[in-house]
């Protein structure tokens, strides 16, 4: 859309429906499918750059830093991939089904789960750096403020520090 007066620039019909939301490093769209794929189009003329597998219907949305795309799917798997070339730099299983945007800090991953799980992995490896029970099915996504990350549900907000999730 030309946001100078709103006209369409350009329509790309795409291959099935778009899960979630999309996300951006300025270069590349990133963003997972109905039919159970990440997908990653050039910015400029949003042509498909590369796929990769993931569990069909994984309504979360991918974050973008770094040069590395990092999601969980649906089936609560957490993993990163080369912004570039959709290659996996690791793969992590959650044991809980993902839900949201994970939040992604100097050192670590956070991932908010619908079972009430949060669980920080390194960045670097995708080791599980710590994993606690929160009282929320994450039904928004966690925020980092400083040196800690901020979860609210029903009218509760909770704070835990990312380097060990102590409240």
């Amino acid at each position: 859309v030309d946001l100078a007066n709103g006209s369409i620039i350009k329509d790309t019909e795409l291959p099935a429906g778009v899960e979630g939301s999309l996300a951006t490093d300025g270069t590349r769209l990133y963003f997972i499918t109905t039919d159970g794929f990440l997908r990653a189009f050039n910015a400029a003329d949003f042509r498909e750059t590369w796929k990769t597998a993931v569990a069909p219907f994984s309504d979360s949305t991918p974050a973008v830093d770094g040069g590395v795309v990092y999601l969980a799917d649906q089936k609560g798997m957490a993993m990163a991939l080369d912004a570039g070339s959709g290659q996996p730099r690791w793969q992590t299983p959650l044991n809980d089904e993902f839900a949201r945007c994970p939040v992604v800090t100097s050192n670590t991953v956070v991932f908010g789960c619908r079972g009430g799980t949060l669980t920080a992995l390194n960045r670097q490896s995708g080791q599980v750096v710590w994993t606690k029970k929160a009282v929320t099915r994450f039904t928004y996504e966690p925020l980092p403020v400083g040196d800690q990350v901020l979860y609210v549900d029903k009218g509760i907000a909770t704070l835990a520090a990312l380097a060990d999730g102590a409240e």
